[in-house]
């Protein structure tokens, strides 16, 4: 069986072969991999930009498409009915 290794600061653990595959096996893990290796070596990633990147790959759209639609969702969400000066909390 084939073993890579990850590296965790100065701690390295051996992977398995079938715990990569299990890894592989989910979209959204492989877009991340795939994004994060496309980046170059020393550039930092936020969170907030992997999970923009992986939303718009399983959207099928770019990260400016999927600002876009969710712009077209809030807006309508930020100017809804307030009760008492605040946004209403409960669906009825």
């Amino acid at each position: 069986m084939t073993s890579h290794t990850h590296t965790s600061q100065s701690h390295i653990t051996p992977i398995d072969h079938s715990e990569v595959l299990t890894i592989l096996s989910s979209d959204r893990r492989r877009w991340a991999i795939e994004y994060l290796a496309e980046q170059p070596p020393n550039d930092v990633v936020t969170v907030s930009d992997l999970a923009e990147e992986v939303a718009a790959r399983e959207n099928d759209c770019t990260v400016n498409e999927l600002t876009t639609k969710r712009t077209r969702l809030y807006r309508p969400l930020s100017t809804a009915p307030r009760h008492n000066g605040r946004h209403r909390s409960r669906v009825r």
